[in-house]
Parts: C-alpha cells; structure tokens; sequence
C-alpha cells in the first residue's frame, strides 16, 4: 500500500512525458525556435500561433493532437484563431482537437452557462446567435465532433 502511494506520489512530481524518445527525436529534428521547443519538451500549452509554426515545420498532426490531448490549453478559442489557423492550413483535425480542448478549458475555468455568458456550454454562442445551431458539434470540423467538410452560414 505505502509502495503503491511513493509510487503515485513520484509519477506526480516527476510528471507523465507526453512523447517517448523517437517522438521527441522527430520533434527536435523540425529547428523548431526554443521557446516552442520548450512547450512541447515541458508539457506546455501551445497556442494558436504555435499550431501555426508546427504547421510550418512539419511537425505530424499526430504529435500535435497527442499534445493537445495530453496537455490541453489555457484559453477560449475564438472564430478569428480559427479563421487564422485555416487560412495557414492547419489541419481540420489539429483544430478539431484545439476547440475540444479550448471547450474543455472553458467548461474549467466558469461557474456555468448563465453566469458566464456561454449558452448551454457552447463556447461559439457568444460569438453566433443560439438559434442557428452553431457550435463545436456542428461547425464542420471532423474528429470527435463534427461532421467533417465546412460550412458557410
């Protein structure tokens, strides 16, 4: 018992690493600039410019959803980080895990719905009038949420 509890007690300091060695190896090989490098070797959250600059380098979508997952972010995704991850040809699925966990942030960081201003735990209610039907769920990225293909409303 008191084994299994160091046990635990150690992994929690020590934390979990995201990536085995080779995924890091692929990683490093990238150039990524060191700030970003460091996110992703300390199990940092990455923003959306950094979704961008791994985009660039060439870093596999796989590694970057396996962080998202694994870490998660620290903001509320709005249309306009969206829009630019798009326009710099993110991958549906990179921003389909983004806004999964930007959900998943805000459903952390507010009391709830009402008192937030979100509407039924929709985070793009702020931005698109409740009624259309807009949102994670239906805003046609694939994954774990969507649909798949994009709509224009």
């Amino acid at each position: 018992m008191i084994s299994r509890i160091l046990l635990a007690l150690a992994l929690a300091l020590t934390g979990c690493s995201t990536f085995n060695d080779a995924e890091l190896a692929q990683i490093r090989q990238r150039n990524l600039h060191p700030e970003l490098l460091a996110k992703m070797e300390s199990r940092r959250a990455l923003d959306p410019q950094d979704l961008i600059d791994l985009k660039r380098a060439g870093v596999r979508d796989e590694l970057v959803v396996k962080h998202l997952e694994d870490v998660g972010v620290n903001y509320v995704a709005t249309r306009e980080d969206v829009a630019r991850l798009r326009k710099a040809r993110v991958s549906a699925r990179v921003i389909d895990s983004m806004l999964h966990e930007s959900e998943r942030f805000a459903g952390r960081s507010f009391d709830g719905p009402y008192n937030s201003g979100w509407y039924y735990g929709d985070p793009w209610a702020p931005y698109f009038y409740p009624g259309w039907g807009f949102g994670i769920s239906s805003y046609g990225y694939g994954g774990h949420h969507g649909h798949g293909g994009h709509h224009n409303h």
